[in-house]
């Protein structure tokens, strides 16, 4: 079945390893305004100064903060953004991660991420 298409949007892409911002910006630059911050801190002192985004695509380990410790601030800061959340991850989930995966609060897919899978995540989150 076709899909409803999804209105272009602002997504932040939080993720340490440069190399996988640039590449997530690359990949979605066509449907979506991309912004890239390289951790935590600074994604959420974006939303502080006011910035505005649809969707938040976070590596779960990073080292300042986790994805769910950036999730818990947004949540404080702009409880809307906070569940259009969406974690990446190379490694194994924590029990803490694992637990909110499957109660359904928010996605978590493993790197690398196929971009067509990360496409229908961030159409879920912004419908």
């Amino acid at each position: 079945a076709a899909r409803a298409p999804v209105p272009r949007g602002r997504v932040m892409v939080v993720d340490d390893e440069r190399l996988v911002g640039s590449s997530l910006r690359r990949g979605l630059s066509s449907e979506h305004d991309v912004t890239v911050a390289a951790s935590s801190r600074l994604a959420l002192r974006l939303v502080e100064q006011g910035e505005r985004f649809d969707a938040v695509v976070a590596d779960l380990m990073m080292p300042d903060l986790t994805g769910v410790e950036l999730r818990a601030e947004l949540a404080r800061l702009d409880p809307a953004l906070a569940r259009k959340v969406v974690f990446m991850t190379a490694g194994a989930l924590t029990d803490e991660v694992q637990r909110v995966v499957e109660a359904g609060e928010v996605t978590c897919l493993l790197k690398p991420v196929p971009l067509d899978l990360l496409r229908d995540a961030l159409a879920r989150v912004m419908r």
